[in-house]
Formats: C-alpha cells, sequence, structure tokens
C-alpha cells in the first residue's frame, strides 16, 4: 500500500509540475497521537505514508484542541508546517475555524 501511495503521489506531483498549478492533498493519519498526552499530530503518523513527505513541497498538518477538550465555544484551529520546501519556514499558526464554511480566519491581535 505505501509503495502504490507513493507512486500516485508521484504522478500528482508530475501533473502538478506540468501544468504549473498548485495541488492540496488531504491524508488521514495513523491514530497513534490518541494515546499520547500532547495530541498534536506530525509527519510520522501520517497512514501509509510512503514517500509522500519526501515528494511534497509543504506538510501543513490540522489540530483543534476543542476536539479533545469538547469545549464548543473554542474555535481555534492550528496550522502546523512540518515541511516547507518553497519558503522554509516552519512552525504553528492558530487561527479561527467557521466550521459551517471550513474557512480559516485570522485571529484578531
Amino acid at each position: 500500500m505505501a509503495h502504490e501511495v507513493g507512486k500516485i503521489t508521484r504522478q500528482i506531483r508530475a501533473i502538478a509540475k506540468e501544468h504549473k498549478i498548485p495541488v492540496f492533498l488531504g491524508c488521514q493519519i495513523n491514530r497513534g497521537n490518541q494515546t499520547t498526552a500532547d495530541k498534536r499530530p506530525n509527519r510520522h503518523l501520517l497512514r501509509n505514508s510512503g514517500e509522500i513527505f519526501e515528494v511534497c513541497d509543504q506538510l501543513i498538518m490540522l489540530y483543534r484542541d476543542a476536539v479533545y477538550t469538547k469545549d464548543k465555544c473554542d474555535q481555534t484551529i492550528e496550522l502546523i508546517v512540518e515541511k516547507n520546501r518553497l519558503y522554509g519556514k516552519l512552525g504553528t499558526a492558530t487561527m479561527l475555524c467557521d466550521l459551517s464554511t471550513s474557512r480559516f480566519l485570522s485571529l484578531a491581535r
């Protein structure tokens, strides 16, 4: 399965380069982080990752603390940049998430 995922990922990357378009892929992660105190995802949890991490230019993982605290008022989401071949910067951005429209909004400072 990991070999197939890697093959498909490389094909999609080739198509994106040929047509000079960005392509966004979603991937379910392994639930191994559920047993740790810090539930934040990391690249090691990619399911059947094969070569996904090697092929991608950017890897951004999403984390919502409200999923674990059951706080319905918490509308924040963390975008965790695990890889950034294009710009080099890694880190976490916290934003508001409107789940009714799947939009990310800047936090007021």
